[in-house]
């Protein structure tokens, strides 16, 4: 963690098929935002966002209009 920088901006995006045990097929949401922890107090801008139901499976993330406009708005924010 020592050399990773410091000036980066991350979003961190995870999903939650319902009905299951906070997961997206293949990635726990606890573990998906684990990272949290290791880049409190490091980085300049941090933020998570979960996507539930269908869109959020994990193979699906990439085709979800939401993911695609969150992308959008965290990289074109003032």
């Amino acid at each position: 963690m020592a050399h990773f920088p410091t000036s980066i901006s991350i979003l961190n995006v995870a999903g939650e098929l319902l009905g299951t045990s906070r997961h997206d097929g293949s990635v726990a949401v606890d573990s998906s935002f684990a990272l949290r922890s290791l880049l409190r107090g490091r980085i300049d801008r941090y933020q998570e966002m979960l996507v539930r139901g269908a869109g959020g499976a994990h193979s699906m993330l990439h085709e979800n209009r939401l993911v695609d406009q969150a992308i959008s708005d965290f990289l074109w924010q003032d």
